[in-house]
Parts: C-alpha cells; sequence; structure tokens
C-alpha cells in the first residue's frame, strides 16, 4: 500500500526516466527534421566540418596528450615514466571531458 502511494506521488521508475530523456529525444527529432533535407553530399560534409570544429576546440590538449604519451613511452627511468602516466592520467581525463562538452554542443 505505501509502496502504491509512493509510486502515485513520483510516479514510476519508468515515468521518471521517460520525463528526463523526453527533452533530449526530442532535440534529437528536431535534428532529424532539419537534416532530413540534406543530400548525401551535403551530409558527409557535416562530418568534415564536425572533425575540425572538434579539432580546433580541443587540438592543443590532443598535440599534448599525444607529446606526453611519446615521451612516456621513449623514457628510460621507471620513476620518470610513472610521473609522465601520472601526468598522461591527468591530461587524458581533461581531454575526454573536453570532448564530451564539444560533442554535447
Amino acid at each position: 500500500m505505501i509502496k502504491q502511494t509512493i509510486t502515485k506521488m513520483f510516479g514510476s521508475r519508468f515515468q521518471r526516466e521517460l520525463k528526463r530523456l523526453q527533452p533530449i529525444v526530442d532535440d534529437i527529432k528536431r535534428h532529424e527534421e532539419r537534416l532530413a533535407s540534406f543530400s548525401e553530399d551535403e551530409l558527409k560534409a557535416q562530418t568534415g566540418r564536425l572533425r575540425e570544429l572538434i579539432a580546433e576546440r580541443i587540438g592543443a590538449q590532443q598535440e599534448e596528450l599525444d607529446r606526453v604519451r611519446e615521451a612516456k613511452h621513449e623514457c628510460p627511468d621507471p620513476t620518470e615514466r610513472q610521473v609522465l602516466e601520472d601526468q598522461f592520467q591527468g591530461l587524458d581525463a581533461e581531454y575526454r571531458k573536453s570532448l564530451a562538452a564539444v560533442l554535447d554542443d
């Protein structure tokens, strides 16, 4: 009986999840309608444009990440290599957050 009362007040888990996801689904549908009029070549051009945008926004982070990765692989000293690994892990976490932000935008 308590469970039914709580479900009536707050909704089922499915209803709460649906309410959370519905704005995202609506955004996707709007983008789908906008892109439906594009030709195949125009869609392919959008891919290149997206790659350029990503490179523009996080290219410097990618270069720094690649530089530290290369230095780590070439380093003969285990202690220094561990320092580079720690630095790499931090840079990688920042890079992934930045990439997610760019893709979300």
